[in-house]
């Protein structure tokens, strides 16, 4: 019989493939994680049997292993070549593809996965997404990976930093519109108009969850002591498959997220419980310039989610300088947020050692980050 995966159980496999990695002579520097299958077959001992796309070395070396887990959610790893599945992928440059965040990690893998997966199903002459940014780039290193053209609509006045790394993986870019939701509209009539046209969209991808979720197994693993774990909030995507995976394995930690006072559409939705949108999201943090939340996002964040916080623009100014020129990690205003809500919460104090804080996108302008430098004291 076949069942659907739960995202903890999902990422508990991608995270003991990662883990174990080395045992069985990887590098994790090469072991790069494409993407995983949504059903698995289930034996009458209880014992849960998934395969996994992974990529070792470069990605032309993607093939498929066998993963186990056992009915008690203890996950271990059978590292099993099947030669009778292969993933042909263009061998990548790894020296001209940009920074290395926009093709490792278990979120942009998954991109490369959906798309290979899609591109298998039909006839898909490019892929289409609407960004700030982010996975704007993510999409466009998988067009490029897989040989499928990527058309990217931005938002005017979008992050420069950004739109250049989206630009270094060949990908055509529209910027119109006032923010993401315009960008959205755009992506939507643009695939509407071209059945050839496949729309990778970040808010409603149903694997996603399952990347981000690894990242929630980290911090357990590396932190099992954790009480609080704050989280930057756009279109909740990550939050989610974090959410998602430190519940069921931790129940009692706390997950917080962080959304920007001007843009709180998501904020608004969770505390009403149902989907509020708003006029504007005119935010510094434009990886969290969202105004019009998903209603099934809005029901997954209502379960999981135990408290929202709102940010203003110089407290995500002033995260941005603290964290550069105390810890010496450079943040954009959107990954900067859960330092943010940190730097004013109830939460400081003698435990501080057990809150982590989720610091995600280093994708800063120089305009940007000279302005958080310049506040006043």
């Amino acid at each position: 019989m076949f069942r659907e995966i739960s995202i903890p159980l999902r990422c508990k496999l991608i995270f003991t493939l990662w883990e174990q990695s080395e045992s069985q002579g990887f590098s994790r520097q090469a072991f790069k994680i494409v993407g995983s299958m949504q059903k698995l077959a289930m034996s009458g001992k209880g014992i849960y049997r998934v395969r996994v796309l992974l990529a070792v070395g470069d990605l032309t070396n993607a093939t498929y292993f066998e993963v186990s887990a056992e009915g008690s959610g203890t996950a271990r790893a059978i590292f099993r070549r099947d030669p009778t599945h292969r993933c042909s992928i263009p061998q990548q440059d790894n020296g001209k593809d940009g920074d290395p965040e926009a093709r490792d990690g278990p979120a942009n893998g998954f991109v490369v996965y959906t798309l290979a997966l899609k591109l298998k199903q039909g006839s898909i002459e490019k892929v289409v997404a609407s960004s700030t940014g982010n996975h704007g780039a993510a999409v466009a290193y998988a067009a490029k990976a897989l040989g499928v053209r990527a058309k990217i609509f931005l938002p005017e006045r979008c992050n420069p930093v950004k739109r250049k790394r989206i630009a270094d993986f060949g990908a055509e870019i529209v910027e119109k519109g006032r923010d993401i939701s315009d960008a959205y509209e755009l992506a939507m009539r643009e695939c509407a108009s071209n059945p050839t046209a496949f729309f990778l969209n970040d808010a409603d991808d149903p694997d996603l969850p399952s990347a981000t979720g690894v990242i929630g197994i980290e911090i357990l693993r590396q932190r099992p002591q954790v009480k609080a774990i704050y989280v930057p909030m756009g279109d909740s995507a990550l939050i989610r498959g974090i959410a998602a995976t430190v519940k069921q394995m931790s129940p009692q930690v706390r997950v917080i997220g962080v959304q920007a006072e001007r843009a709180p559409s998501y904020y608004l939705s969770w505390k009403s419980g149902k989907v509020v949108t708003t006029d504007s999201c005119d935010t510094i943090a434009d990886g969290l310039a969202t105004r019009t939340p998903i209603q099934a996002n809005v029901e997954s964040i209502r379960e999981l989610i135990d408290h929202i916080v709102l940010v203003t623009e110089p407290e995500l100014l002033r995260s941005v300088e603290t964290l550069l020129l105390e810890e010496h990690v450079l943040a954009e205003p959107a990954g900067a947020a859960s330092s943010a809500a940190l730097l004013r919460s109830e939460d400081r104090g003698p435990d501080l050692e057990d809150v982590v804080l989720v610091v995600s996108g280093a994708n800063i302008s120089r305009d940007v980050l000279r302005k958080a430098l310049e506040i006043d004291p």
